[in-house]
């Protein structure tokens, strides 16, 4: 058999483990800025459409030499309620739902069919995620939604657990919720499996959940 020509070609950055760097970007009262490096706006890849999924938290996007910056200006606001068909996209539903797990933001998520048959079941996690914001997730048919409660108790300072099912999407929506109450997230390392600079990355950013992370590994 003959050996095959190659040609060099770069492979372009994943928009889905993208799209938690862009929500922890939401997240930030102060606002603040991101680059990620070989994104492409015209890619092929469904996932992209988080920027415009995105944009109601007020994310916006320049471009730099060898890839983008994403920025936030303090005080931009918050959908008072997140709404949005993404059979599309499935594998953007737990960072934009525990986006608004986390902001106590309202949503109603359609096109949910495939999702608890991935990794594990994504609907019971992001379930189990909202309770820990007191926030109760119903899920009917293709439906899940959301609402945050009328009032919300004071948190303790000891950290809820939540289980991930060592699954690599659900440690990194629990991430998001994380900064915003105590929370321990079990099987950490299984974000290795799609993205394993993510820790270190989160380090860089001046994020200090490693001592936890540790902590309750077992």
């Amino acid at each position: 058999a003959s050996v095959p020509h190659f040609t060099l070609t770069e492979v372009e950055a994943d928009w889905s483990a993208a799209a938690f760097m862009l929500a922890l970007l939401a997240l930030s009262p102060d606002g603040g800025a991101i680059f990620l490096p070989h994104l492409r706006l015209d890619s092929v890849q469904g996932d992209c459409s988080v920027l415009k999924r995105m944009a109601p938290w007020g994310i916006r996007h320049r471009e730099e030499p060898g890839g983008w910056t994403f920025f936030r200006h303090a005080g931009a606001g918050w959908p008072t309620l997140f709404e949005d068909d993404m059979l599309d996209a499935p594998d953007l539903i737990p960072p934009l739902a525990a986006l608004c797990i986390a902001g106590g933001v309202p949503f109603r998520i359609r096109g949910i069919q495939t999702l608890r048959d991935k990794e594990c079941d994504r609907v019971a996690a992001l379930q189990e995620l909202a309770a820990c914001q007191d926030m109760a997730l119903h899920a009917r048919d293709n439906t899940m939604e959301a609402y945050a409660p009328p009032s919300r108790p004071g948190f303790s300072h000891e950290p809820t657990v939540f289980r991930s099912r060592d699954d690599h999407r659900m440690v990194m929506s629990a991430l998001l919720v994380a900064t915003q109450r105590p929370l321990a997230i079990s099987e950490p390392d299984a974000v290795h499996k799609s993205y394993p600079g993510f820790w270190s990355v989160l380090e860089q950013l001046g994020f200090d959940f490693a001592d936890e992370v540790r902590a309750y590994h077992d």
